[in-house]
């Protein structure tokens, strides 16, 4: 078994099964997931995911529910209005998306 249980078809057992404590089965011992910290369970998977090659990040990003962060990105905007460069990219983008010919 691959510690997933078979969920019955009717849905009164399906509800039923459900309000059951998760449980875990390996090697014929099945046992409550529930006796086990939060603490616990985060760290058996983050052990799980670094033994498969990956590695935990933080990252942050801007929070974009501030007023703040649309003004900020109304001055952004503004300022690359006047920019020749920026013009210049965005008519050549412009163009290349309009540009579908033998797309099928």
């Amino acid at each position: 078994m691959n510690g997933r249980e078979q969920v019955p078809a009717q849905s009164k057992e399906r509800d039923a099964f459900r309000a059951l404590p998760p449980r875990h089965e390996c090697r014929g011992f099945t046992r409550n997931l529930m006796t086990a910290t939060v603490a616990q369970r985060v760290q058996k998977r983050r052990a799980t995911l670094r033994s498969l090659g990956l590695r935990p990040i933080q990252l942050w990003v801007p929070d974009t529910r501030r007023a703040s962060f649309a003004q900020e990105c109304l001055r952004q905007s503004q300022l690359l209005r006047q920019d020749p460069q920026e013009n210049e990219l965005l008519r050549l983008t412009e163009a290349a998306a309009l540009d579908t010919e033998g797309w099928n």
